[in-house]
């Protein structure tokens, strides 16, 4: 969408006003493209305005984890459980939480995780950038950034997620305390916690604050905003789309828990569901120095000005559905008991908001069926209650990982249910993700078509660029990893493609391509001697694959 002389300028519609839609508006505006922002009510009117506001990469997990399943039917049927399912008889509901469920596990939790890394390595620098380009609201330095519980038994399922998360390949600076030492670090936390956690180097920041700074920087920039504009319908024209009367080259769709309502008719299939939480705000007698987590009873609270957010509960519920004053006593209710000097008959601020969810707990970011349409929605908010957790960057490359799928009988994962007579989006947990809009391949009537694959690490987002053999390697890799995830290797190549910025250095990037390939028949291929390539890279190398 880069503007040239040559070129006229692309014109952008985003639908939702809210974290997602608005720093995806900053970054098109930051890439000369022109942006109108629809909103149905108006900014951070959604789950960006009463949520904890945290930005805490280093445990932004998967929702859907081990640990949830050990509520059990009774306590989940309960209103005052931290996860509360209302009893329903919707199909579509039931059918989504017994997939949730079975996503609820060691091995799905891991590879899901290995599609977050990329995201959230990348998340607190996209925060700076903003801030350098126009976003005056801070972020704030949490320290400290506590967990606290009960017992050192209630801690136990945290540090064995700490454990597993560097496994998957990032990073969790923490340290564990007693509960003395908690409360003399933070007053404000009662008798009752026993032992705590202290991780280091997270932020935290207000959301609605934030996201109307977002905005006003977005009009500055040149950008469109429209309030009160429900969209409730995108057209096809020839070149784009139409929305409510105008058109656009392409639409993102930010409605968060909302998004299957519009995406549905572009072939978004994956579903889409509101998991509720709930917040309110109080003065305490003495304010905390960060904020504080309590994950056994998910309850998150957040300075904020010179009141204190307290957030979470989390419940499966209609977008639409009434605030449930049970659920904001269940939240007082735990408060009173982890808290001291609060004064929680004094609340203000009510609230009850969305977080979209996906059976899997990974972002749908991409590319629909259709080209000219896009949708872009992020299953974990700017520090959303619940799990009051964020590591997501708010749009500084378009990262996308499609959700690991387990495998079919005779099929492979990522083709699992799609007929192959229409154009198949494939993503690897074990490749990079792309890191600009596209789609790391696309399977069309046998055929594997990949893109570019430079040689990034997939556990961290980072070249590998050693030396140029190390380069030719890990590009190579990728593209195999991608290759599996369609049930084709590179052995079924039909023509792979080489860009190197050195080709003088032809021989040794040939040394290592034909190392690859072990003596085994190599396809036809191209060398192209290329000015520059994205971050740096000297190789990048794409594929065209047979499937069948």
């Amino acid at each position: 969408m880069v503007n040239s002389s040559r070129q006229r300028r692309q014109r952008v519609a985003v639908l939702g006003a809210g974290m997602v839609g608005l720093s995806t508006a900053w970054y098109l505006r930051e890439h000369g493209v022109d942006v109108t922002v629809y909103d149905r009510d108006d900014v951070a009117a959604g789950s960006s305005w009463g949520n904890a506001g945290w930005l805490t990469p280093s445990i932004a997990v998967p929702l859907p984890e081990p640990s949830v399943l050990k509520y059990g039917l009774r306590a989940v049927l309960s209103p005052s459980s931290p996860v509360y399912i209302p009893p329903t008889a919707d199909p579509r509901l039931i059918r989504w939480l017994l997939q949730f469920a079975r996503n609820c596990t060691n091995t799905r939790w891991q590879r899901a995780m290995q599609a977050l890394i990329p995201l959230n390595n990348g998340a607190l620098a996209a925060f700076d950038e903003m801030g350098h380009g126009g976003v005056i609201e801070p972020t704030r330095t949490a320290e400290p950034f506590t967990a606290a519980f009960r017992t050192v038994a209630d801690s136990k399922g945290l540090l064995e997620e700490f454990e597993q998360i560097p496994a998957a390949g990032q990073q969790v600076n923490f340290e564990v305390i007693d509960g003395d030492e908690a409360r003399r670090q933070d007053p404000a936390l009662s008798d009752e916690i026993g032992t705590a956690i202290r991780l280091h180097g997270e932020r935290f920041l207000d959301p609605s604050a934030y996201v109307h700074s977002v905005a006003e920087s977005v009009r500055n920039r040149g950008g469109e905003i429209r309030s009160d504009s429900e969209v409730t319908d995108i057209r096809a024209s020839g070149s784009g789309v139409i929305i409510a009367g105008e058109h656009y080259d392409a639409v993102v769709i930010a409605t968060g828990a909302r998004l299957n309502k519009l995406a549905r008719q572009f072939g978004v299939r994956r579903v889409v569901r509101a998991g509720r939480g709930y917040s309110f705000t109080v003065k305490v007698d003495q304010q905390p120095r960060g904020p504080v987590y309590f994950p056994k009873q998910r309850v998150a609270c957040t300075p904020v000005g010179d009141r204190l957010r307290v957030a979470g509960m989390m419940e499966f519920r209609d977008v639409a559905a009434p605030r449930d004053p049970r659920r904001i006593r269940a939240l007082v209710d735990e408060a009173s008991r982890l808290l001291t000097g609060a004064h929680l008959d004094q609340r203000e601020d009510e609230w009850v908001g969305a977080r979209p969810c996906t059976a899997d707990g990974l972002p749908l970011v991409g590319g629909t069926e259709q080209p000219a349409r896009l949708h872009r929605r992020r299953s974990r908010d700017v520090g959303h209650h619940a799990r009051a957790r964020d590591g997501q960057a708010p749009g500084r490359r378009n990262h996308h990982r499609q959700q690991p799928r387990a495998a079919a009988r005779g099929q492979p994962p990522a083709l699992r249910r799609k007929p192959m007579t229409n154009p198949t989006h494939i993503a690897s947990p074990d490749a990079p993700a792309a890191i600009g809009p596209y789609v790391r391949a696309v399977a069309h009537h046998g055929v594997l078509y990949c893109s570019g694959s430079l040689p990034l690490d997939p556990a961290t987002g980072q070249l590998d660029n050693a030396d140029l053999t190390a380069e030719v390697r890990r590009s190579l890799g990728n593209l195999e990893a991608v290759c599996r995830e369609a049930g084709t290797s590179l052995d079924r190549a039909l023509r792979p493609g080489v860009f190197t910025t050195r080709p003088e250095a032809f021989a040794e990037i040939n040394a290592a391509y034909t190392e690859h390939f072990e003596g085994r028949p190599v396809p036809a291929r191209t060398t192209i001697g290329v000015a520059a390539l994205p971050l740096g890279a000297v190789v990048e190398i794409d594929a065209i694959v047979a499937l069948t």
